[in-house]
């Protein structure tokens, strides 16, 4: 926990905040681990990466979501993941792709493909989540659940910490 509160202060979540932020994640993450439904939660260094992170048209409030996904991000945007119900969360966490969020835990994406532009030094024998994770890392912090439990941190395109 500590490590991953080192590493969300390096994506400058704001300190009166980090804990809550950092905590409302680790549980998420546990709770999807626990449920063995995988999920890949991404905190971005710089709400401007964006772009260079999710597949255009899959962040909330893009124009070219579907009406029902622009009716409920009306919704979810008004909360951040430490004030977002934990089941919620979870749920989020279990669609396939992944949750983004700024650096004050704002949800900017849920359920969305990461086409990092930056994509790091990857081998041909990782997963596509885990190839997501390195390279969403390279733009903030990336925490992969996978699907046997495993919680994984990455940090500028390598892995920190497994639990």
């Amino acid at each position: 926990m500590h490590l991953l509160r080192d590493l969300a202060r390096a994506q400058r979540v704001p300190k009166k905040i980090l804990g809550r932020v950092v905590g409302a994640i680790y549980r998420a993450a546990l709770d999807v681990s626990f449920r063995r439904s995988g999920g890949l939660f991404v905190i971005l260094h710089n709400r401007k990466s964006l772009r260079d992170v999710v597949r255009h048209g899959e962040a909330i409030a893009d124009r070219k979501r579907d009406k029902r996904d622009q009716e409920f991000d009306a919704v979810i945007v008004k909360h951040a993941i430490q004030s977002l119900p934990r089941p919620v969360a979870v749920e989020l966490a279990a669609l396939d792709g992944a949750l983004v969020f700024n650096n004050s835990g704002q949800l900017l994406a849920y359920g969305s493909v990461l086409q990092p532009r930056k994509a790091g030094k990857l081998r041909g024998t990782e997963g596509s989540r885990t190839k997501a994770a390195i390279g969403a890392s390279n733009y903030g912090l990336a925490i992969k659940i996978s699907s046997d439990g495993d919680i994984t941190v990455y940090s500028k395109g390598k892995s920190f910490i497994t639990m």
